[in-house]
Formats: C-alpha cells, sequence, structure tokens
C-alpha cells in the first residue's frame, strides 16, 4: 500500500495511507474491478506516517500444473537422440496478478495483469 505524495515530508517518495475502514479483498480474482475499495484508505493529517501496514492484501492464489514427454531414441551404439515435450500451464488456468496498490492510482484496487497462458516448449538433444 503507497501513496504518491510525501505527507510526512521525510523526502522519500511514497509513504502508506491510513486505514480507515474493512478491508475485503476476498472478491480478488472473482471481481477484477475493485476488489479491494479505496474508501478503506484515507490521505494521513500532514507531517504524519498512515497506519496503513505492509501486504494488507494479496494477489488471488496461482494454480500451476506442469507436464513433461520424454522419448529417447537409440540411433547408433553410441549415439541417441532425445526428443522432449514441456508444457507449462498444462490447464491453462488464469492466475491473475496481484491488485494494484497505489492508493493514488486511478486504478487502485484493480487487477489488471495475469500470468502466462499455457506454453509449450519442444526440445531436441543429441546424445554421444
Amino acid at each position: 500500500m503507497t501513496i504518491a505524495t510525501d505527507r510526512a515530508n521525510t523526502g522519500q517518495t511514497t509513504s502508506g495511507p491510513n486505514l480507515v475502514g474493512k478491508i475485503d479483498a476476498s472478491r480478488c480474482g472473482k471481481v477484477l474491478i475493485g476488489c479491494v475499495s479505496a474508501n478503506a484508505f484515507a490521505l494521513p493529517v500532514q507531517y504524519t506516517y498512515g497506519n496503513a501496514g505492509r501486504n494488507l492484501f494479496y494477489a488471488p492464489g496461482l494454480i500451476n500444473f506442469a507436464t513433461s514427454l520424454a522419448k529417447t531414441f537409440r540411433l547408433h551404439e553410441r549415439l541417441a537422440f532425445l526428443f522432449r515435450l514441456d508444457a507449462y500451464n498444462t490447464l491453462n488456468h488464469v492466475n491473475w496478478g496481484a491488485p494494484n496498490g497505489n492508493w493514488s492510482s486511478p486504478t487502485f484496487g484493480n487487477i489488471t495483469s495475469a500470468g502466462s497462458m499455457r506454453v509449450f516448449e519442444l526440445t531436441g538433444r543429441l546424445l554421444f
């Protein structure tokens, strides 16, 4: 949680806001817009630090299932070819990013990113 102004007058470019309401981040991942309410926070009084702690809300859970298939073909007595297929995020589950934690931003509390989609990787290796 940060705000982009130096309310404490310490020369740091970011500081934290005051927590004035209840945070309910349980909807994050089910909804992408407004999963954390900006109304739960307020600007601290000038020359003071905000009372909101770190890590008040987290990103939705991560589900990642990777698989691998490999086959070795003997070409000669001391020569073989290894063919391998790797799949990352095999189930192609959407892994949403963390909500924006910059209270000064117009997209505060919104999830605006996601992890990578399913990726396949083919590998060939000559073993000698």
